[in-house]
């Protein structure tokens, strides 16, 4: 990738990443998700984008999207590891972390651990993201930001900190 092309590349992800972080109230008519009347569809895809930016321009990551539907949103290529990243956002105190059910019966439940090997969950209101490993996480359904050390906050480098010590419960509440 040229010069100008990681120049154009970086501008599109830095407009991208300054429209998803502003309040979803009023949507931009430029926006391309501004078409869809259930806004709130687009913020994942927001979410999605503003991480692979992220990624990619600031902490040097290969970010990969799938063809086709997985658990996982992409493949983050970091520390020299294929690593599967569901990404969730939220304007809530707390992250839900479950899969809806594809049987239209509304039915949650936890992603299998084989399947995804990183959340990375957006907190809106304070612009925090909380990079955390599934394995974490174990059968519990949402987390709270307030429960999540500070160690999880911006954690793009992908370290798994539970190496060190501690159990599931002294990291989520």
């Amino acid at each position: 990738m040229g010069r100008r092309t990681q120049s154009i590349t970086g501008g599109f992800f830095r407009v991208t990443i300054e429209k998803y972080n502003e309040r979803q109230e009023h949507l931009h008519p430029d926006d391309p998700f501004a078409r869809n009347p259930h806004w709130r569809t687009g913020q994942g895809e927001r979410a999605e984008v503003a991480f692979i930016a992220k990624c990619f321009c600031e902490y040097g990551h290969q970010p990969c999207i799938p063809v086709g539907t997985d658990d996982f949103d992409i493949v983050v290529v970091a520390n020299k590891k294929a690593l599967r990243v569901q990404i969730k956002s939220t304007n809530n105190k707390q992250a839900t972390i479950t899969k809806a059910s594809n049987k239209g019966n509304q039915i949650k439940y936890c992603y299998p651990e084989d399947t995804i090997d990183w959340f990375a969950l957006h907190h809106i209101p304070t612009d925090d993201w909380y990079v955390i490993p599934r394995h974490l996480t174990g059968d519990k359904m949402s987390v709270s930001f307030k429960s999540l050390d500070n160690k999880w906050k911006n954690n793009f480098d992908f370290i798994d900190f539970t190496e060190d010590s501690g159990t599931l419960d002294e990291f989520l509440g």
